[in-house]
């Protein structure tokens, strides 16, 4: 006999009718792959919101497989359509609910407030008037290439995608890009995991790997191991992913600058919808 036959001992023919139909909605409720299709039904009732609030939570849901590089299935562009409310990514959209900072101070906006929420509050905007076109990390977020790097010498340097304080990934596919016209593609490079900037976990360690192509706005996609940071590790998510430079690029000074332009992540996003009341 299993553990829900067990419920149901001593149960009138109605109360088993309403434990019949919560156990349903809850195995629907949690085999839920789209992350438009759980928010609409979050909102048809408010049974349904908290076993909808509980798996974005608790065990988050899958953002889809990567089938190109930069397509609509990450992360970064899930953000970006306020997740998934809108049709079209808006980079506007995506640099209000996560933010890039990088080893040289470099920052593509402030710090987020704990306060806002950014499932519950759709309409987040960046002041544009601090971007420079010129070398804007804010840049890395887009879809559109543009040349991003940070100055001075190169291995050490990173990247760092902040998620904010209400969002966290099971990471489990990472696309990368470079814009440089000095053929400065990524050899060699390490993916780390952090909740607190403190504690890092290594996900992903590659050296001199050629996938990253030297032609300017070139990209690939590199699986990550979780399991890499230890066996606990394999469902935990993470705030922050930093993409360090440990080795020289494709160029013959490859130890100057890092230019990085693009960075999607794919896997499982989990939102913390306990700490924001329903308005």
């Amino acid at each position: 006999m299993t553990f829900g036959e067990t419920a149901f001992i001593g149960a009138s023919p109605q109360q088993v009718q309403v434990f019949s139909d919560r156990d349903l909605v809850d195995v629907i409720v949690s085999n839920v792959n789209d992350w438009l299709a759980l928010v609409r039904l979050r909102t048809s009732s408010r049974w349904l919101r908290q076993l909808c609030d509980y798996q974005m939570t608790h065990v988050g849901v899958k953002t889809g497989s990567h089938q190109t590089d930069f397509d609509s299935n990450g992360v970064v562009h899930l953000l970006g359509t306020g997740f998934g409310r809108r049709k079209q990514f808006s980079l506007q959209e995506a640099s209000s609910r996560c933010r890039i900072t990088t080893s040289a101070g470099q920052q593509s906006s402030a710090p987020m407030e704990v306060g806002v929420h950014p499932f519950f509050t759709p309409d987040l905007k960046v002041q544009w008037e601090s971007i420079h076109w010129n070398n804007d990390v804010v840049f890395v977020l887009d879809k559109t290439p543009r040349r991003v790097f940070t100055p001075g010498r190169g291995i050490g340097a990173w990247f760092c995608l902040d998620l904010g304080p209400f969002v966290s990934v099971v990471p489990e596919t990472i696309t990368l890009r470079h814009s440089s016209g000095q053929n400065r593609a990524l050899r060699s490079f390490k993916v780390e995991g952090s909740n607190d900037q403190e504690v890092w976990k290594c996900l992903l360690s590659v050296l001199n790997d050629p996938l990253l192509q030297e032609r300017q706005h070139s990209s690939a996609t590199w699986k990550m191991d979780p399991a890499t940071g230890g066996s606990e590790s394999s469902s935990l998510s993470y705030r922050f992913l930093r993409v360090t430079k440990t080795g020289n690029d494709s160029c013959s000074d490859g130890n100057l600058f890092m230019h990085l332009s693009g960075m999607e992540v794919y896997g499982c996003l989990k939102v913390d919808m306990s700490r924001k009341s329903e308005p």
